[in-house]
């Protein structure tokens, strides 16, 4: 029996020297992470800002601001921040989080971001190495762990741009779409999409513009433009512009812990030279699919005296079909391009029929109404030129309109 209880009491000290001599683990580096939340705002107890250091209870454990990383660590005191206690019912040293820190930046950059602080962990196993000061030191590395509690922040928005309505589909029209996140991995990745924006007019740019990539930031020309279809509308070329909404989201996990934000875009529309000029007068017979009160084929009529050889003189015309609310109304040639640019105009006999009587006449142009952009088209009966009856009963004079090189 007392050989028995020796040995039993030999195997209780032994346990106990084990115990005391891996109080402080055998690792070199030891890992905790916390999430980041507010600054500097005291943490709730809870089990996401508790830890476990070490598996056991040494008798004294020391945490020193790391040499190698003293920058860091002065701004975040240990003891400010963190407690170190034993716990009796996990038998574990443990470090609690007491105190918010907020691992993201001011800027994008991640030079400001608070990963890892590291501090020096000194570990006194047991009695005896506290009074001899024979100590264990260890690296310990608290990992601040980003919350996605970070909304993307657009870059020089909102956007404006100008697009030519005869831009190819398929073109890039803007490359500038741009939003940065303080928060970092999937949290940090952008994706964008375009909705309808609120404008005057509600014109739908989506459906002339798309992004063909949504975390590219690029806009493109989806279908063909027509400056003269919202003009139509407007009527004021400052008007003739789509407005999107521009939504930029984090990739965060799962998608109800997304965050997003909007900017928009305007797209101002602009006139080119994709419309021919037109005649108008209001009894013609008029095109109502054209963006004006065109006329499908203006014609005009009027009279020469046979054998008249007098100096040069303009020619009274007559609209066809008549005005009927007056039918010996005569009228002016005006003439206007259906563009928006304020291109001159001019007319030109092109030929006549029959054939020969082109420098019997002549023709003159000038603006007519600025406000309107019309121009007007005098036709002319050439001095010294005589025509006369007995050739022909009747001349059709062809003209043309033409948009000049220069504007006004």
């Amino acid at each position: 029996m007392f050989l028995l209880a020796s040995i039993t009491l030999l195997i209780l000290r032994s346990t106990t020297v084990l115990s005391q001599s891996n109080a402080c683990g055998t690792e070199s580096t030891i890992v905790v992470r916390f999430p980041e939340s507010l600054s500097s705002q005291a943490t709730p107890f809870s089990v996401d800002f508790i830890q476990t250091l070490l598996n056991g209870q040494p008798a004294n454990v020391v945490v020193n601001s790391d040499p190698i990383d003293r920058f860091t660590t002065q701004f975040y005191p240990i003891n400010d921040y963190f407690t170190i206690s034993y716990n009796t019912i996990v038998k574990a040293m443990q470090i609690r989080m007491i105190k918010g820190i907020d691992r993201d930046g001011t800027t994008s950059s991640t030079e400001d971001d608070v990963n890892i602080l590291q501090y020096q962990l000194v570990c006194y196993p047991d009695v005896s190495s506290v009074a001899s000061n024979s100590a264990i030191f260890k690296v310990l590395k608290i990992q601040i762990v980003d919350v996605n509690d970070n909304a993307p922040i657009f870059v020089n928005a909102p956007y404006s741009i100008s697009v030519n309505e005869l831009t190819p589909v398929g073109m890039t029209v803007f490359r500038g779409i741009s939003a940065t996140d303080l928060d970092e991995g999937p949290n940090k990745q952008i994706f964008y999409s375009l909705s309808v924006g609120t404008s005057q007019f509600n014109f739908n740019g989506t459906a002339y513009f798309n992004l063909p990539s949504e975390q590219d930031g690029i806009l493109a020309v989806l279908n063909a433009i027509d400056f003269e279809s919202m003009y139509r509308v407007t009527r004021d070329a400052s008007l003739t512009y789509f407005n999107l909404t521009i939504t930029a989201r984090d990739n965060a996990s799962p998608t109800s812990a997304q965050k997003s934000t909007q900017t928009s875009i305007k797209i101002l529309i602009t006139d080119s030279d994709d419309q021919g000029p037109e005649f108008v007068y209001p009894s013609c017979i008029q095109n109502k699919l054209s963006n004006s009160n065109s006329c499908v084929r203006a014609k005009y009529s009027t009279s020469i005296t046979s054998g008249n050889a007098s100096l040069i003189y303009p020619l009274d015309l007559m609209p066809e079909p008549r005005d009927v609310t007056n039918s010996t109304a005569k009228v002016t040639i005006l003439m206007q391009d259906r563009d928006n640019l304020n291109s001159s105009l001019i007319c030109r006999i092109i030929r006549t029929e029959p054939p020969g009587y082109e420098s019997y006449f002549g023709t003159t142009s000038a603006l007519y109404r600025s406000n309107t952009k019309q121009y007007r088209c005098d036709i002319e009966k050439s001095g010294g030129r005589i025509v006369y009856r007995s050739n022909t009963s009747s001349i059709e004079l062809i003209i043309e309109v033409i948009v000049s090189d220069f504007f006004i």
